[in-house]
Order: structure tokens, then sequence, then C-alpha cells
């Protein structure tokens, strides 16, 4: 692993995808069990994505699966496509195949957007008051925020130029993105940006030129969303695999 730090981020280059996931098991589980330790909770955001999947897949196997405090984790999603839980789109289905189902975790710690394929304006007003009634009525502070980048450089689901970029109020919203992309929940950038550590996880060459955009002097947030993750006081960590890196100059 090569570690490297460019303006306020951390980032963590990998031989292949598969040392990266082994990265990001170990660091969820220092993290989960330090939150425990210090409040007696950890909160989590997580993402969805072939990346994210693998990673949920180690969490749910030895050793990992042991050393995480399951049972005072609490697990949030950072967006969701309007499909119902069972759809194959769905972050839901596929976090809750690969990892969830496969854990000891209470499911009065999961914690989900609901409705969302029905009425999505309606599931996102119902998801930011999950948030309120489990963090109060401030800005909620998650311990970890797992994301993920679109090869246009989206991340959770502020894509480029939409509304979500500009939304300075709301913890929760939902809006239709395209024809392609269809309506989406997402948490806002306030929130995203208040965590205590985020994580981006990127791998595979389709990545590389948005990643060395980001890290580029040449764009702005508007045009790639990523840009725009900039926690107000806690630590922002790339993990990525080599193949994903290469544009990257230090």
């Amino acid at each position: 692993m090569k570690e490297i730090t460019i303006a306020n981020s951390d980032l963590f280059i990998f031989p292949d995808r598969d040392d990266l996931s082994i990265g990001a098991a170990d660091e969820i589980a220092t993290l989960a069990q330090d939150a425990v330790k210090a409040t007696g909770r950890f909160t989590i955001s997580l993402c969805g994505g072939s990346t994210p999947r693998e990673l949920y897949t180690l969490l749910a196997s030895e050793p990992w699966v042991k050393q995480m405090p399951w049972g005072k984790t609490h697990i949030f999603f950072g967006d969701e496509r309007c499909v119902s839980q069972a759809d194959a789109q769905s972050n839901f289905k596929m976090i809750n195949d690969a990892l969830l189902s496969k854990v000891p975790i209470p499911k009065s710690n999961i914690h989900a957007p609901m409705g969302q394929d029905s009425n999505p304006e309606a599931a996102a007003q119902e998801y930011q008051q999950q948030l309120t009634a489990f963090f109060g009525h401030t800005m909620p502070v998650f311990d970890l925020v797992l994301l993920g980048i679109g090869p246009e450089g989206h991340t959770a689901s502020i894509f480029p130029n939409s509304p979500a970029i500009e939304e300075k109020h709301k913890h929760v919203m939902a809006y239709r993105v395209d024809d392609a992309h269809g309506w989406r929940i997402t948490m806002t950038l306030p929130v995203i940006n208040a965590a205590k550590h985020i994580l981006f996880l990127v791998a595979g060459s389709e990545k590389q030129e948005i990643v060395g955009q980001i890290f580029s002097k040449t764009q702005n947030g508007h045009e790639i969303p990523a840009r725009l993750v900039s926690p107000t006081s806690g630590t922002l960590m790339w993990y990525l695999d080599e193949t994903a890196a290469q544009q990257v100059q230090a």
C-alpha cells in the first residue's frame, strides 16, 4: 500500500481491488471499535456499487464479522434508487444480501428509506425523520460515511449540475436525476461533510479519468460533485486500487 496526501485528502493506493477491500474492512472494524469505546455506538452510512459489495462480503466473514460490534452498530444508507427493496437495482437489496442478512445486527439498528418506489418525496421526508429521531434536531454526525464515485463524478446520488448540489438545509432529498437514472433519494452534502470520517472506495480502469480530474485544479464541484466532499472537521480518506489511481499526480 502507498499513502500520499493531496490537499485535505489522504490517499491509500492498494495493488488491487482485493487488497483495497481488505484494507477498508480493517479500517471499518477499527473505527467501529473506537467509536463504541468512546460513545457506546458506531454509526455508519453505506453506499451501493460493486466495490463496496466486495467489502460488505468481507465484513460478513472471518475475521471481521467477529471484530465488528454489531449489537452497537447502526446502519444507514447514503442514497437509494426509487425502486422497491426487493428490486435488483436497490442498494438495500445488495447490502442486505451481501452483509445485513449474514451478521448478528438487530433489525432495529438498520435505518433505511421506505416507500420510495411509490412516493419518493414522501420517502425522503420520512427518512429525514428517521435521522432526526436518532440524532436529534441537530446536524447528524456519522462516525463513518462510505462513498463511491460514478464515472461522471457523482457521489451518493448527488449528480453533476443537479439541485442536490445546492441543497443546504435538508438532510435528505428526493429528485429526478434524468431519464437514465430516474428518481433518487440522497443524503445531502452538509450531512456527508459533517461526518467524523469519510471514506471513498474506488477501483477499476473506468474510474481513472474521473479520479484524475477530482485531484486536478481545473475542475469545479458543479461538474464533479465528489470534489465538494470536504469534511467540516473530520477526516477524508480515499482508498484506490492502482488501476483507478493511474492519473493521480502527487
